[in-house]
């Protein structure tokens, strides 16, 4: 039987047609508010001040979109349009400004003016015609952005505790928050590597991150899906058995363990890692695609069949799922 597998990961190689091209320039500012008692650096609140003013910019650039989406009829809610403005957002001029604030406070702004362009069908069939992909994708985004939201928020509460704490302590936690602030640019930069499919960088801006933090469940998963891209299968295996020790409730790191297992002939780990995925989310049409490949490489058609209907039934217009129901009733018959 031919072998059939699907593997979310981040970007994909994909067609449309598209029947409109502009171009758009946007410009954007972002601030951050630096105390030089805490040790923080002027490179450090720099970055900080040019994320917010990366994240307005895209702001804008979804406005511009979300109209262009529907001119040339393409079925995007907003999170897939910041998703698709992220990765078209070109900058092409930097300003920055620093001043005095309050006391041994200083601001940073960034004014950043950046290109948005529609031109670049290459880019935009990739992104757009795979709704499955683009969702996947933009959770990935969504998921990225709430982690600097995250940081920001702990600066802050470090900031207000500042005078009722051990100095020593929150200026170390100044530190480390600096420090994964940093990991999250390079896993930004990974992605955007990926996305071009250029993988040996990608690997290298998820190794950077890891080296910030070795902690970090996704820059390892990502790594895995770049190696996993390169078909160096026990490689990506080894990040995702870290990402899943790191994250063991993230169904999308089980399910591409599973995948990375499937491709060495491991079928029965493969389906320990489908089954895992599917009892954190009953929902994914992949999951039970993925595991009923797996039994079917087992030759166990009778356990196949369920999770091959199952997948019909969340994703009734997967021409795969049919074609392998087809191929199940006949091994079965």
């Amino acid at each position: 039987m031919k072998k059939i597998f699907i593997l979310t990961i981040l970007i994909f190689a994909l067609s449309c047609q598209i029947v409109f091209a502009k171009q758009e320039i946007i410009e954007a500012s972002g601030s951050y508010i630096m105390d030089s008692t805490l040790d923080e650096t002027p490179a450090s609140a720099t970055a900080r001040a040019r994320e917010e003013a990366k994240r307005a910019a895209i702001e804008k650039a979804g406005v511009y979109l979300q109209s262009y989406s529907k001119m040339v009829n393409l079925e995007l809610d907003y999170d897939e349009v910041k998703t698709v403005a992220a990765q078209l957002l070109q900058i092409q001029d930097e300003q920055r400004k620093i001043e005095p604030y309050q006391d041994n406070l200083l601001k940073f702004t960034v004014t950043i003016k950046a290109l948005v362009d529609t031109n670049d069908e290459e880019r935009l069939k990739t992104i757009m015609q795979d709704k499955n992909n683009l969702e996947e994708a933009t959770e990935r985004y969504k998921k990225l952005q709430a982690e600097y939201d995250a940081l920001k928020n702990q600066m802050e509460q470090l900031k207000k505790n500042y005078n009722s704490a051990n100095v020593a302590e929150i200026k170390k936690s100044v530190a480390q928050n600096n420090k994964f602030f940093d990991a999250l640019l390079e896993m930004e930069q990974g992605n955007n590597f990926y996305f071009q499919k250029n993988y040996q960088s990608a690997i290298q801006a998820y190794s950077r991150a890891i080296n910030l933090n070795s902690n970090f469940a996704e820059a390892y998963n990502n790594r895995g899906n770049s190696f996993f891209q390169l078909q160096n299968f026990s490689q990506a295996a080894q990040d995702l058995q870290i990402a899943v020790k790191l994250n063991n409730f993230d169904a999308r790191i089980h399910n591409n363990l599973g995948s990375a297992y499937l491709l060495q002939n491991l079928y029965d780990a493969a389906i320990s890692e489908y089954t895992q995925a599917i009892n954190l989310n009953q929902n994914i049409f992949t999951f039970y695609y993925n595991r009923a490949i797996a039994y079917c490489y087992k030759n166990n058609f009778q356990a196949a069949l369920p999770d091959v209907q199952h997948a019909m039934q969340l994703n009734p217009a997967s021409v795969e799922a049919k074609n392998l129901y087809n191929q199940i009733l006949g091994r079965l018959n």
